[in-house]
């Protein structure tokens, strides 16, 4: 599983009792769902905090299949048109450009795109399929990293 209680079991499985790996997942998906919450404050970044939402509670869950991932496709896209929106010439490129650090923008490209491709990790090493949650993991930071320096999203009428 491609979660945090896969990735626990898959690198401290032979190593600790199960109480032992339980309690910590435990206590590591408590404090992914307090950063997740406390990343996006207030009401005002409600699609933000959608974003940082859906892929905490895929980082967090208790069961996490292959097909489960697809819920991560809400994330990927928001977030690739959110990066394809600043590079384009509209009207907010100045003001998105002046409060997004330069470095998240290829970090959340190439890590959209390597969560596209995770899936095909289960032919490749089925075994550890759980590594696949440290891109997922490194993708919320980035995201949390680069909605923190962003101004709200504001979704607007295209009727020109």
């Amino acid at each position: 599983m491609a979660n945090l209680r896969g990735l626990i079991f898959g690198l401290l499985g032979a190593r600790l009792h199960s109480v032992w790996i339980q309690a910590l997942t435990i206590a590591a998906s408590i404090f992914v769902l307090l950063w997740a919450a406390l990343a996006v404050p207030g009401k005002q970044r409600t699609a933000d905090g959608l974003v940082i939402a859906i892929t905490a509670s895929l980082i967090v869950s208790y069961y996490l299949f292959i097909h489960d991932l697809s819920v991560l496709l809400i994330p990927i896209v928001i977030t690739l048109d959110r990066f394809i929106f600043a590079d384009s010439n509209f009207i907010d490129r100045d003001i998105h450009n002046q409060t997004t650090n330069p470095a998240l923008k290829p970090a959340a490209a190439w890590m959209s795109a390597a969560l596209l491709v995770a899936p095909m990790c289960i032919f490749l090493i089925p075994e550890h399929f759980y590594l696949v949650s440290l891109p997922l993991c490194a993708f919320m930071v980035i995201l949390i990293r680069s909605f923190r320096e962003q101004r709200p999203l504001i979704l607007r009428d295209i009727d020109d």
